[in-house]
């Protein structure tokens, strides 16, 4: 996921003038098609092969073999290994980056790419949410979190609130990293799991939204 772009330059100094000129360029190509962005979102979670994808998305397994095909070109994922299917071999993938930009580099995301991709991640996010109520797994366990807090800030507010979201998801990522090392030695079983950081600013009840 991305990081928390700043509003004003207020907000974290974010401006092109100072962006990171190390920005991903292949990571961009990557997921300029929405179907790579839901993949490498994918891998990141577990491992998986093109027919799992397949089947997790409802389309073709040629088509999604194609898009983990350019993901592997731009360096996004590795083949782990291979297993005989019925006279064939399924190759299993790992994602070997994320779909995440710093404040300067997430504005030198092309716009419409920024846009989708909040979008995707808004319907992944009901999606996930649904998928768990449904299974009886969000309730499931008692010391799971959940939390929506409206609230008011100062601009010194503002900024301390992006960076403790940013240093969270920073954690939650190492977390995640240790998770599968000690997984791969114990071979204990995962569990899946989504964290969800937002933190935007809010519209005024009542206010009229802008046609432009």
């Amino acid at each position: 996921m991305p990081a928390t772009e700043a509003k004003k330059v207020g907000r974290g100094h974010a401006t092109r003038r100072n962006a990171d000129a190390g920005i991903d360029k292949g990571l961009i190509k990557a997921i300029s098609h929405p179907d790579r962005l839901w993949a490498l979102n994918f891998l990141n979670g577990r491992v998986a092969s093109p027919n799992e994808l397949a089947n997790e998305l409802g389309v073709d397994v040629n088509y999604i073999a194609y898009h983990v095909r350019e993901l592997a070109k731009y360096d996004c994922v590795e083949l782990v290994r291979t297993e005989p299917r019925r006279g064939a071999t399924e190759h299993f993938y790992r994602a070997t980056k994320r779909a995440h930009f710093r404040k300067g580099e997430w504005l030198l995301v092309p716009q419409s790419l920024r846009e989708d991709m909040l979008l995707k991640s808004l319907v992944e996010m009901g999606e996930d949410v649904n998928r768990s109520a449904e299974q009886g797994k969000f309730e499931g366990r008692a010391d799971r979190h959940w939390s929506h807090t409206p609230g008011s800030v100062d601009e010194r507010g503002w900024v301390e609130v992006q960076a403790l979201l940013d240093e969270t998801l920073e954690a939650y990522m190492r977390i995640q990293a240790e998770s599968r090392e000690r997984v791969a030695e114990s071979g204990e079983p995962t569990v899946r799991m989504a964290v969800t950081l937002m933190g935007f600013e809010m519209g005024d009840p009542g206010e009229v939204a802008s046609e432009d």
